[in-house]
């Protein structure tokens, strides 16, 4: 669940916000003089960003995904779970 708070009030909880973080998967909005200016995530979600941007950054990569996502729209094909995750495939 995403909250917002302010940096001051952040200071002063930040033990508790990082066990929530790290036990529930909350997420915080810290804000500044009413701004958003940063956010206290789960190290999981943190990398997984991290990684997309990864990514994203390689123009190669970027546009192979571009390619994969408009051959699919053509073909109108649609994929179950257990054909995307399926390893013995």
């Amino acid at each position: 669940m995403e909250k917002t708070l302010s940096l001051s009030e952040a200071k002063m909880k930040f033990n508790s916000l990082v066990e929530a973080v790290d036990g529930r998967d909350d997420e915080f909005i810290i804000t500044k003089n009413g701004h958003p200016v940063a956010a206290l995530v789960p190290a999981a979600v943190y990398e997984g960003w991290r990684e997309t941007r990864e990514i994203l950054a390689h123009p190669g990569f970027r546009k192979e995904i571009h390619k994969g996502i408009a051959r699919l729209r053509r073909k109108g094909r649609r994929f179950t779970f257990e054909e995307v995750f399926d390893e013995d495939l």
